[in-house]
């Protein structure tokens, strides 16, 4: 096994080695150049002029326009699963739910406030949320390539244009390494498949239900795009979606690939690569003082190791104190404000004062020493009797007096 160090000072080389090739491409890729004709098969049914650029305000216009369809498209999809084929049995999302799951999907916060295992479909993971998982991604970078040429172009108020932007981000970028990310997911375990759930026998005699679906194709774009939502509830920490430390090592890699590759593209934009070599040393500070940080204060014992409960319990690897044992608690003592009674104890008609010691319960009550005096509550005859308190009592031992 690879210790912990070597392997984040492997991924990090790896990642820094593949953002110089990556982020010359899509420079040239994204940021003119010509059309290919699957793209211009596509702005033509869109109806859209791929050669006239926009202004802040068209562009801000589509991209609103886009996100907005996206959201009813997807929720009509989840609303609707129940009618429609590979639901695997599930109904259709609560109208709540659904709108909730559409909006977090399609602006790529991707907060699942549901268990994936028992409420999507493989139609709802491919055609909705996959979709939504490609199309929030691109709209980021176009937002990103629309900031570097307002700050680049001096002579005009054109940001390019958005579905010329979008189209080649999906195309040029995410498609392809989606689709060669998921074979090598899919070599290494990660199923990949349309049929339902599964029950199996176990070693030990019982029945256990496995489930499957289009995971290997889900894994890629869902961490390209940094989307969050995964194929079941436990996303990446799922044996079906993570089954081995490479195919670990392979998920890491491609959340930090495109947003490390951009910081080359931005360079080749503005043509200073010193720039982008600048932002990435800082990136890598960053990155190095808090993973190190994280390693520094890291557990190395679990909370709870699941052992007897009256065992200590480690926390931050600093044994706790022993659990008390169960019973009633011990009284508090209460504040001579609130102690019950008047200030001034008044003493009983023909009451001598008793030894110093009484093995019964007692309440608390002053002293004019200003200490407290304990008077007996349970033992017969002597309700009333009262305790002398510390003070008293050294009085009398050094001065041989019996009343003080």
């Amino acid at each position: 096994m690879i210790p912990g160090l070597l392997q984040i000072t492997l991924i990090a080389a790896v990642v820094v080695g593949l953002h110089v090739p990556l982020g010359d491409y899509m420079a040239g890729a994204l940021d003119g150049g010509p059309h290919r004709r699957v793209e211009r098969v596509l702005y033509r049914a869109c109806g859209v002029d791929p050669d006239r650029e926009q202004d802040w305000r068209h562009y801000l216009f589509a991209l609103l326009a886009f996100t907005l369809a996206s959201i009813a498209a997807l929720f009509a999809l989840l609303t609707l699963q129940g009618h429609l084929p590979w639901s695997l049995g599930h109904p259709g999302m609560p109208w709540r739910l659904a709108l909730h799951t559409a909006v977090s999907f399609t602006t790529n916060t991707s907060w699942q406030n549901y268990a994936a295992e028992s409420t999507t479909g493989h139609l709802a993971v491919m055609a909705g949320l996959g979709t939504q998982a490609f199309a929030s991604a691109a709209v980021g970078i176009c937002v990103a390539l629309a900031l570097v040429r307002g700050l680049v172009r001096r002579d005009t108020d054109r940001l390019g244009n958005f579905w010329v932007d979008l189209i080649r981000t999906i195309l040029r970028i995410l498609l392809p390494l989606a689709v060669l990310s998921g074979i090598v997911l899919v070599a290494l375990g990660v199923p990949q498949s349309l049929g339902g759930p599964h029950t199996v026998a176990t070693v030990a005699g019982g029945r256990q239900t496995l489930l499957g679906g289009p995971v290997g194709s889900w894994e890629p774009i869902k961490l390209l795009s940094g989307d969050g939502g995964g194929a079941f509830n436990a996303s990446s920490a799922h044996p079906f979606e993570n089954p081995s430390s490479y195919t670990n090592a392979i998920e890491i890699v491609l959340m930090l690939l495109i947003p490390t590759a951009f910081i080359r593209t931005y360079g080749r934009m503005i043509g200073s690569l010193r720039q982008s070599w600048t932002l990435l040393a800082v990136v890598g500070i960053l990155f190095g003082r808090d993973g190190g940080l994280q390693r520094r204060h890291r557990f190395p014992q679990p909370v709870d190791d699941g052992g007897d409960a009256d065992r200590p319990v480690r926390a931050h690897g600093v044994p706790a104190r022993p659990r008390r044992p169960a019973g009633p608690a011990a009284p508090r003592r209460r504040h001579r404000r609130h102690a019950p009674g008047p200030r001034r104890q008044l003493r009983r008609p023909g009451h001598r004062r008793g030894p110093s010691s009484w093995p019964c319960s007692t309440s608390s009550r002053r002293c004019r020493w200003g200490r407290w005096r304990r008077a007996c509550t349970d033992r017969p005859g002597t309700a009333g009797a009262h305790r002398p308190c510390r003070v008293i009592r050294l009085y009398r031992r050094h001065t041989g007096r019996r009343h003080a």
